[in-house]
């Protein structure tokens, strides 16, 4: 009489499905993982800055600044006249701007610019010239949506400050050492100085003309605003009862790098 078969002993094998499985996913490991690797270590952070030139939408208040029209007539703000050009409203800046690529998408820039509106009339006796400053100094954290493409859609805000400087001279055609520091002849001379706060969201357009040489254009809108009793004269004295004064506005911007 023959023996009952003895079951195979199981234990040291492995189901076949089981088998597929381990080896589906140690194929994908080592397929996927250089693709991976390579497109991470492929990322360098780079750098870039150039001159850079924006256009803003600015105006000295009339109401703030309606007191100049007591150093000449034409200096009324609400003068039509189109040959004072301290009353335009287009306010140009020009400056430097650079960034630098922390990742594909992130990265962090500076923004300096400055420009201003300057306007000379002429008296029987004299130049009376005034003179208003504005300069914009940010620290710029940027996001860029597409960043394999040439043509990038970029998101930006500069966060910084923005001096301001208003200031009159009186000029004579003749000066005469001796009526200077005598204060012999009268002058309507002063320099007042204040700073508001910089925000400026914007977004732009990066267009990478070859590998070195680009262009980016944005546009966006600025706030900043002096508070009331922000300005103060040369020697640091605080002038309390000055108006708040409101620069903000849309503006746009070109700018022209080099990358390295």
């Amino acid at each position: 009489m023959k023996s009952p078969r003895q079951p195979r002993n199981s234990a040291l094998k492995i189901p076949f499905h089981r088998f597929q499985r381990v080896v589906f996913a140690v194929l994908l490991f080592f397929g996927l993982y250089p693709a991976v690797a390579t497109a991470q270590d492929s990322f360098q952070i780079t750098g870039a800055f150039g001159p850079a030139i924006a256009v803003h939408t600015i105006s000295l208040d009339k109401t703030a600044f309606s007191g100049l029209a007591g150093l000449h007539p034409d200096f009324d703000l609400g003068n039509t006249s189109p040959a004072l050009k301290i009353k335009g409203d287009l306010f140009i800046t020009a400056g430097i701007e650079g960034f630098t690529r922390l990742s594909p998408h992130w990265g962090l820039g500076t923004s300096m610019g400055f420009g201003k509106y300057q306007s000379s009339v002429d008296t029987d006796s004299s130049r009376i010239t005034v003179l208003f400053t504005l300069s914009q100094f940010g620290l710029v954290p940027e996001f860029t949506l597409n960043p394999a493409h040439r043509l990038k859609i970029v998101l930006g805000a500069a966060l910084g400050i923005t001096p301001a400087l208003l200031s009159a001279s009186t000029i004579y055609p003749a000066e005469q050492w001796q009526n200077i520091i005598s204060g012999t002849v009268v002058r309507s001379n002063y320099k007042a100085t204040a700073w508001a706060p910089l925000v400026q969201p914007w977004l732009g357009l990066d267009l990478g003309l070859t590998e070195f040489l680009g262009l980016r254009v944005v546009g966006g809108y600025e706030m900043q605003k002096i508070s009331r009793g922000g300005w103060q004269l040369e020697n640091s004295q605080s002038i309390d009862d000055s108006p708040a004064v409101d620069f903000s506005a849309l503006f746009a911007r070109l700018l022209v790098y080099t990358s390295f």
